[in-house]
């Protein structure tokens, strides 16, 4: 037929030449339409009809009715195409000039029109060979034949554009047919085998839906790609993707059986496809389109088993998209894959792909989606929009699973779905990121799932530096031992995890985090994530949304971090739990510990260091919390430190919001911040709100054993307690700076206390411009500010206002109690507002409690203000001794100004006069005869709405000027409550 086609052109080539012009215009139709060659051609033996014009709305105009039919509206694939093929395009006008690009390279092409079709037919010449990328087909700059210009929508068609292609029909084609659309070949081997003899560079195989069978492992030849999807019944539809479905499926079927293990002449793994001996980093191969199904039968007793597809043993690049890989296999002592790559120097490209491991769980094997193996010198690996499932594993599993070794090139992972197996019996893992310090590792806008395992991880991070999380959604599963989000090893350091929501499932022994960094160095960065921790369920197991371990560096900024619930003995859940040296920036997080702890001594904290190494914490701009308690002797707190021998620079807290949750088991305590940590760190809280829940007992701030602490302008309160309640409690053998702090005990507690320094032998102590309050509404003894016994001579209680509060029934009630202070503290311009009672009991302003003496105390300059019946301004213990001064107060609204329990005479203690009094045995004066006395009783702001500062007028009432060159002396500046300069003749009270 196509001997009579071409003796037919030849004749009519004769008649033009010796035809008049009139002939020559009556037969052109008649050449013209056998000469066409159109992209038809491919599909039938005869040309098809030139169709109809299709009418076009002028200007703009749209390219339609590509008469090439490769593309439809079922078309979801880029087209597979040999470079010597013809295109016609039907724009509907003709057409004067016209560009076209496929990709960016512009194309040569001839135009030839007549009164209704214009028509482009690219020469050969202008291809560009490209399987790796689809190439788009675009138009620009097109003008009609009248000189318009016409506005062209660009067709959604891209073509891979092949040296040769061989065409594969698993029902129509014969392996001698030469593999031509009209006569395709039936068996992949065949068309590989021509495709080696045939083709130099870039030879294709295109496949029609169906099913074909290979009994053995097939070697690629060189630069010759698979492309799969094309329609049974017709070429010209195409459809690659991995939700492929019939009659699309190209299914490569290995029935291959009873496969051997690796032995001294099988040395590399088995697989349906191998990819093997190629040279250079430039991508050679492509599988596009298919279904390849690894054999079911293997007796391996070691190495790795079957699988889909493989890219080993020095490979030059490979791509694999819009595909489907599964290694069925059901044997022992195997290792499944979807796809792996060993030893490779090459450019690896995974897109749109399905790559699972065998679904079947038998006694001893190993399941990874995709395994890349060792010494990939050179080489990269980049996998996207694709599935990664380890499916079912009975050894160990990874969806993607790096393994140790050389590795230069870049990992990169991108919008993919990676699902780590169930293995109830050992560890399911998501990621497995193992690489080489001398390449690098991205893992982005993933979907990362691990199952059910012993250790069940999200991203197990082996080894490698300057990995990078970034934007993916990470969820681990239960494990029987432990569950991480994100765990690291020794080798790893330097990650980045950024913009990630992460969220582990419930742990065992080893407890549930979303982040863990474990043994890991350098300096870590985790910022902009919501990280979740889950739920612990064993002795000493701990739930956090970040935990730190061994010396590291981390900067966690702008995270929503939350722990879950931990329901085992002794176990602990902290928003942050810091088991690590190194330096530590925490700033603009949300931190919440919003899981509850339920069992006998188990702690609920925002952030926990437990580090015993030289740490440095710098906390600025958080709002933490914790959760609740509700076991016996359990804790809550906002922070809690616990590392009895950490030492550093130490911890820094600033503009933080700290509170702690509620405890309601026996026994239980509250603490918003919490020290038991026997350290040389310095601990330093600037503007910091910190609050505690209710409990059995509880504190705003309780500080033990630390060396240093400095806290400044800071709000703390304390909830309510059934027991003791302290806004502040500082119990440590160590020097203690107060300024400008606001201080509350909470309400209704039996025992409450705004302030309490504690420590026979604690270091100095300098406490000025604080604003300690004592709520009302209590029983027990409420206490506003409890000096306790202290022999350190730093000791500096300074322009202080104290609020006395008072309580609802019966007994004792004091503003400012002293222990024993015999280093010679110094008391000067506070003011002290008595706590009120009901009645039966006695209220003092200023209680001393001790009784073994008083040397170098100086209570000076101060206002002391009853407040209301039954108040004592001074109430002294019975066989108090006193050493040093008491003068120059104003004793105001108090039914006694010292009431004595002790020795007659204090005149030596005594030594100034006192407004509205005098000392035991002096008498008490009328009016006060010393400098600096007030003379009426001050003037306050507004008394009623608990505003202390003095009314302007109150300096006229101070007798003949205070001294404030004694305070600036004393206290070491002459400043008042409120941080203002105190002015001549205003030296008294807290305020000037």
């Amino acid at each position: 037929m196509k001997a009579n086609l071409l003796k037919f052109f030849l004749l009519f080539q004769l008649l033009l030449t010796n035809c008049n012009e009139v002939d020559k215009k009556n037969l052109f139709p008649i050449l013209s339409y056998i000469s066409r060659f159109r992209i038809d051609s491919l599909f039938s033996t005869l040309p098809t009809p030139i169709p109809a014009p299709v009418p076009v709305t002028p200007s703009p105009v749209t390219i339609s009715n590509y008469t090439n039919n490769f593309y439809s509206s079922e078309t979801l694939a880029p087209i597979l195409i040999p470079k010597d093929k013809v295109l016609e395009f039907n724009f509907g006008v003709e057409i004067s000039t016209c560009e076209i690009f496929l990709g960016t390279t512009k194309q040569n092409f001839t135009i030839e029109s007549n009164s209704s079709v214009t028509k482009f037919t690219p020469s050969s010449a202008g291809w560009t060979l490209g399987v790796e990328t689809a190439q788009a087909l675009t138009f620009q700059n097109c003008v009609s034949k009248s000189g318009t210009a016409i506005i062209t929508s660009n067709p959604n068609i891209n073509l891979y554009v092949a040296e040769k292609v061989i065409y594969v029909d698993s029902v129509l084609g014969v392996d001698t047919n030469l593999g031509t659309t009209e006569a395709p070949m039936k068996t992949i081997l065949a068309s590989l085998t021509s495709a080696s003899t045939g083709c130099l560079d870039r030879c294709a195989i295109g496949i029609k839906g169906g099913e074909y069978l290979i009994s053995g492992s097939i070697t690629m030849p060189l630069n010759t790609s698979i492309f799969g999807g094309f329609h049974s019944t017709d070429w010209t539809k195409r459809r690659a993707d991995k939700t492929m479905l019939s009659p699309y499926d190209s299914i490569l079927k290995d029935t291959s059986v009873n496969i051997p293990s690796a032995s001294a002449t099988i040395t590399s793994p088995y697989s349906t496809l191998k990819f093997v001996s190629y040279v250079g980093l430039q991508n050679k191969s492509i599988i596009d389109g298919v279904v390849v199904n690894g054999p079911v039968s293997a007796t391996a007793t070691s190495f790795v088993a079957p699988i889909g597809s493989v890219n080993l043993q020095s490979g030059a690049g490979f791509i694999l998209r819009n595909s489907i890989c599964n290694d069925l296999s059901d044997s022992n002592n195997v290792t499944s894959s979807g796809f792996s790559s060993v030893s490779n120097f090459g450019t690896i490209l995974i897109d749109n792909s399905i790559l699972k491991a065998s679904t079947t769980s038998v006694s001893i094997s190993t399941r990874y989606g995709v395994r890349y193996n060792i010494f990939h010198l050179g080489s990269a690996i980049t996998i996207s929009n694709s599935n990664l499932d380890s499916s079912i594993s009975s050894a160990s599993g990874s969806g993607f699973f790096s393994e140790g070794g050389t590795k230069a090139g870049m990992i990169t992972l991108t919008k993919n779905t990676i699902k780590g197996p169930v293995s109830s019996l050992v560890n399911s893992i998501g990621i497995t990121a193992d690489f080489s310090t001398s390449g690098a590792m991205s893992i982005t806008e993933n979907t990362i799932t691990s199952a059910i395992g012993t250790d069940s991880y999200g991203i197990n991070a082996v080894d490698g530096s300057g990995l990078i999380i970034s934007k993916n959604s990470i969820t681990s599963g239960n494990g029987s031992t432990s569950s991480k989000g994100i765990s690291t090893n020794s080798s790893t350091s330097n990650f980045s995890i950024t913009d990630n929501t992460i969220t582990s499932g419930s742990g065992g022994t080893n407890g549930s985090t979303a982040v863990i960094l474990f043994q890991s160095t350098g300096t870590h960065t985790i910022s902009n994530n919501v990280l979740t921790g889950g739920s612990c369920v064993a002795s000493n197991c701990i739930s956090s949304a970040i935990e730190t371990n061994n010396p590291m560096d981390t900067i966690i900024t702008n995270n929503q971090l939350s722990s879950g619930a931990c329901t085992g003995a002794t176990c602990t859940t902290s928003g942050i739990y810091l088991n690590s040296a190194g330096t530590h920036t925490i700033s603009g997080n949300t931190i919440n510990s919003t899981g509850s702890c339920t069992t006998a001594s188990c702690i609920a904290t925002g952030i926990f260091n437990a580090s015993a190494g030289i740490i440095t914490l710098n906390s600025t701009g958080n709002t933490i919390s914790s959760g609740t308690c509700s076991g016996n002797n359990c804790t809550t707190s906002g922070f809690f430190s616990n590392a009895n021998s950490a030492s550093g620079s130490g911890f820094n807290f600033t503009n933080n919001n700290i509170t702690s949750g509620n405890c309601t088991g026996a026994t239980c305590n509250a603490n918003g911040i919490a020290s038991n940590t026997t350290t040389s760190a310095t601990f330093n809280f600037d503007n910091n709100t910190i609050s505690s829940g209710t409990g059995v007992n509880t504190w705003g701030a309780n500080i033990l054993f630390a060396s240093t602490s400095i806290f400044t302008n800071n709000n703390i309160n304390v909830g309510t307690a059934t027991t003791a309640q302290t806004g502040f409690r500082f119990a440590g053998a160590s020097s203690l700076t107060m300024n400008g702090n606001t201080i509350r005990s909470g309400t209704l507690g039996v025992n409450r206390t705004a302030f309490r320094r504690e420590h026979p032998s604690g270091g100095p102590t300098d406490i000025q411009r604080n604003t300690f309050i004592n709520e009302s509404n209590g029983t027990g003894t409420p206490i506003a500010v409890d000096l306790a016994p202290n022999s350190n001579p730093n000791y500096r209680f300074c322009s202080n206002l104290i609020v006395g509060g008072g309580r609802t029934n019966p007994g004792n009630a004091s503003g400012l109690q002293l222990g024993v202070l015999n280093g010679g503290a110094i008391i000067m311009g506070n003011t002290i507002i008595g706590p009120t009672i009901v009645s039966g009991g006695i209220a003092s302003l200023v209680n001393f409690n001790g009784i073994s003496g008083y040397t170098g105390l100086r209570i000076d300059q101060n206002i002391l203000f009853g407040n209301g019946p039954l108040t004592n301004c001074i109430n002294e213990t019975p066989a108090t001794n006193y050493n040093g001064t008491l003068a120059k107060n104003s004793f105001t609204a108090c039914s006694s100004v010292f009431y004595r329990r002790g020795p007659d005479s204090h005149d030596t203690f005594c030594s100034g006069n006192f407004g509205r009094g005098g000392c035991p045995g002096s008498g008490l004066l009328s009016n006060p005869t010393g400098n600096g006395n007030l003379i009426n009783t001050p003037m306050f702001t507004n008394l009623a709405g608990n505003n202390f500062r003095l009314d302007a007028s109150t300096h006229t009432n101070i007798l003949n000027g205070a001294d404030e060159s004694a305070f600036n002396t004393a206290c070491g500046n002459s400043l008042d409550r409120d941080g203002n300069t105190r002015t001549a003749g205003t030296a008294i009270g807290a305020y000037r």
